[in-house]
């Protein structure tokens, strides 16, 4: 296992050494597309709940 760890390792950040600029850019577009996935769940979520209150209520 610590065998594999070290080769995972060093080939991300031999990929990183050899180009920081891509690694920088598409870092950024997962870190934005995980924000964008989790943020629009909990919209969904609360949607979703305020949707069944109305519904309830008969407002809907």
């Amino acid at each position: 296992m610590k065998k594999y760890l070290a080769v995972h390792e060093t080939y991300l950040l031999g990929t990183v050494d050899r180009h920081p600029f891509f690694a920088m850019i598409f870092g950024q577009i997962a870190v934005a597309l995980l924000l964008i996935i989790s943020v629009g769940g909990i919209a969904l979520a609360g949607g979703t709940l305020i949707w069944m209150v109305y519904r309830a209520l008969g407002i809907m």
